[in-house]
């Protein structure tokens, strides 16, 4: 469990109350009242027992379901408490920070991307890889090309960083699609193309230009891999109104066509898969070496 952000849910997926969440084997809880969500640890402090499963909410308490010992949510009281998390809800998207440090400015950026656009919650897919790997993939210019068709080998460059975040900036030689209106079918068009990292587990992908649009990437650690979730921040259209619904999910699909096309080679690599870098992977090191800011104290 490396310290930084996450994205733990989509607001749509989660009840009143009590909600059962892990990063990795680490068993957290989500606590819904209304729109409020907050985030704890879910190990009892007694004994252990995970308190999302079986236990009672009663008002800043839960009540252990092996003991019927009261845990405060937080640093209330003085008795037995649990660990509370940093929350960042916003667009129906759940993320949370697990440490006091190493916000590498996210909280601001969501809030002002969020001020300008739509935020669109998109999907979920489970892989049986590295989450680091799925992330890591934005950086990895090389492979976009036998991948993923992209007309030509972008070479990135790397964006000034404001607060301790990875970003790269290149550009993609694509055929236009439904979504660049502004190019007749069938002509190459030269997409823009920044990633930022805030985490080894969470990037934002921004494809610009005529029709620009945003990609919210996380890549939550799981028992047998990861759970991804990638959703969209889209500008409103001429009046302020909503993105187009149809836009969207083209998206949406375009996205879950580009992670399938990663999955056969993310889940066939081996844990010990031999890594001897070229010149061209400057950017894998340089998001390695970030990720490696982020290890557990």
């Amino acid at each position: 469990m490396h310290r930084g952000w996450y994205q733990l849910a989509y607001e749509r997926d989660l009840k009143q109350g009590l909600n059962p969440a892990w990063i990795g084997e680490h068993p957290l809880m989500l606590v819904r009242r209304g729109d409020d969500i907050g985030a704890y640890d879910a190990s009892c402090p007694h004994r252990g027992a995970n308190l999302c499963i079986g236990g009672q909410l009663e008002e800043d308490t839960v009540v252990c379901p092996f003991h019927g010992y009261r845990v405060a949510l937080g640093d209330q009281g003085d008795g037995l408490r649990v660990k509370q998390y940093r929350v960042l809800s916003l667009g129906g998207l759940v993320f949370i920070r697990d440490s006091d440090g190493l916000d590498c400015g996210f909280e601001d950026y969501l809030t002002e991307l969020d001020r300008e656009h739509y935020l669109v919650p998109g999907f979920t897919m489970e892989l049986r890889t590295r989450p680091e790997l799925v992330i890591e993939n934005a950086f990895d210019n090389t492979h976009f090309r036998p991948v993923h068709g992209i007309r030509n080998e972008p070479q990135f460059q790397r964006r000034e960083s404001r607060a301790g975040e990875l970003g790269v900036t290149g550009t993609f030689v694509v055929p236009a699609s439904p979504w660049q209106k502004s190019a007749a079918q069938g002509e190459m068009v030269s997409v823009p193309f920044t990633a930022t990292a805030f985490s080894p587990s969470l990037v934002v992908s921004e494809l610009g230009g005529m029709d620009p649009y945003f990609m919210i990437t996380s890549a939550l650690p799981t028992e047998a891999g990861c759970t991804v979730r990638l959703s969209l921040a889209l500008k409103p259209q001429p009046g302020g109104r909503p993105p187009s619904q149809e836009g969207a999910r083209y998206l949406l699909r375009q996205a879950t066509a580009g992670l399938e096309k990663d999955k056969p080679i993310w889940e066939h690599l081996p844990a010990d898969a031999p890594f001897n870098p070229v010149p061209a992977d400057q950017w894998v090191l340089a998001f390695r070496a970030f990720a490696d800011g982020f290890a557990p104290d």
